[in-house]
């Protein structure tokens, strides 16, 4: 693949993260409040997640998640696990990875 190529399908990929995102936070907005706690997980650390700190959104899209209480995770594992201390009432775990 020539560096055009890549850089084209680099772009496509990223704006297609963002999408996903973004359609999630249409989906919680129209909830009207039907939802407790949302969390959105994703391994593309890059994409979704400030640099240097793999627990919360990208400075451009922390203010859409913060409108819908949303929360970033990177690891479904670990946030299964918070979910499962908190009905359980044992202390929070951490879901975010290093």
């Amino acid at each position: 693949m020539d560096l055009m190529k890549s850089t084209e399908w680099a772009l496509k990929t990223k704006w297609q993260m963002r999408l996903s995102f973004l359609t999630a936070y249409e989906f919680i907005k129209k909830q009207e409040n039907d939802l407790k706690k949302i969390y959105f997980v994703s391994l593309n650390k890059k994409d979704f997640c400030t640099k240097g700190n793999n627990s919360i959104f990208h400075a451009n899209l922390q203010s859409y998640a913060d409108e819908v209480d949303m929360h970033y995770g990177n690891s479904l594992e670990r946030l299964i696990e918070e979910i499962g201390h908190k009905k359980n009432g044992e202390a929070q775990a951490s879901y975010a990875t290093e």
